[in-house]
């Protein structure tokens, strides 16, 4: 396990998709009380692996901040130990093992760390999971989204003028995760039509890669950047779909025209423990994590804040979940 985290917004989601301001705060001390009641009501079987929680860890002095362990079941490469029996034979360690992540939030900052074990629950897991304790007549669900750090991102945002952009795309990868889940809103015209404009240079043209240009004729013109942004919320950037993206602006130092790409990779936004050891224990973020969102708050802070800026208001907090959850068919869900 290294000792380092990614930071990721996370919100719960209405039916329709809308982010909401739903407290995430109050749904982890509800699954809590569940755990406390019954810890056998928070394994769960999600797909092909089991997962739990375990008790959460929480700073005597800071009460927004709380460290979840999240473990996987380990049913592979179970370790060996010397049969009691028979010391001359080898058989697997006879107890439930796991491979763990912790996951630390922080109410105060509205964000989330989490562990870079690579044998323990993925993100995707974790949304997974966290999904079951959602009754299925409410709706509700979980989103986790890595917070990307770019300075081309950056650029573009405080750009006083967008003259023109490039994206580059390889039709060749899947178009299942170029696209993220968005509330519909009056700017969702430019995606529905990019998004037909692929489709038909994937499956009608039968292109390999697309490459095209939005941009203005005229000097001292801009493109609108409050759209192109938006644009760039619609489109998993992480995808592996995405080869280039680069524009030309100019901002309020100079009147030239400069170039930037939001390069590919992109960087989530990471923070590292140096004075910790390479296992970062639960116990450790728990003393040690409001220090690092403090220090990193300047380099997420805005994304947080777009990321929740158009969300749907809904503080009911009365709702249940679901302690007798089952593994769902296809069919049912």
């Amino acid at each position: 396990m290294a000792n380092f985290v990614y930071f990721y917004n996370i919100a719960i989601c209405d039916g329709s998709g809308n982010i909401t301001n739903k407290s995430i705060k109050v749904l982890f001390d509800k699954i809590e009380k569940i755990l406390e009641k019954d810890e056998i009501k928070v394994v769960r079987k999600v797909g092909d692996d089991v997962f739990s929680i375990f008790s959460y860890y929480r700073h005597e002095f800071i009460d927004k901040l709380a460290v979840i362990p999240i473990a996987k079941l380990k049913d592979k490469e179970i370790p060996l130990t010397r049969d009691d029996k028979d010391p001359k034979k080898l058989v697997p360690l006879p107890k439930e093992l796991y491979d763990v992540n912790s996951l630390v939030y922080h109410d105060k900052h509205k964000v989330m760390i989490y562990t870079a074990n690579k044998s323990g629950p993925k993100i995707e897991d974790v949304v997974a999971y966290l999904n079951t304790f959602f009754k299925k007549e409410d709706g509700y669900n979980i989103t986790i989204r890595p917070i990307i750090y770019d300075t081309g991102l950056v650029k573009l945002r405080n750009a006083k003028q967008v003259r023109n952009i490039t994206f580059t795309l390889d039709l060749e990868t899947n178009l299942n995760n170029f696209y993220l889940k968005r509330k519909q809103n009056e700017k969702e015209g430019l995606f529905k039509a990019m998004q037909g404009f692929i489709s038909m240079s994937k499956n009608e043209i039968g292109s390999n890669t697309l490459k095209f240009t939005m941009s203005v004729g005229q000097k001292g013109d801009t493109l609108d950047k409050e759209v192109l942004l938006d644009l760039l919320e619609y489109i998993n950037l992480d995808s592996s779909y995405v080869k280039e993206i680069e524009f030309n602006y100019t901002d309020d130092s100079t009147e030239k025209v400069t170039p930037a790409k939001i390069k590919k990779p992109f960087y989530k936004l990471s923070g590292s423990f140096k004075k910790a050891n390479k296992q970062l224990s639960s116990e450790y973020l728990k003393d040690n994590a409001d220090e690092l969102f403090s220090k990193k708050r300047d380099f997420y802070s805005s994304e947080v804040d777009r990321f929740f800026e158009s969300c749907k208001q809904d503080e009911d907090d009365s709702y249940t979940l679901n302690e007798d959850w089952r593994e769902m068919k296809e069919s049912e869900v």
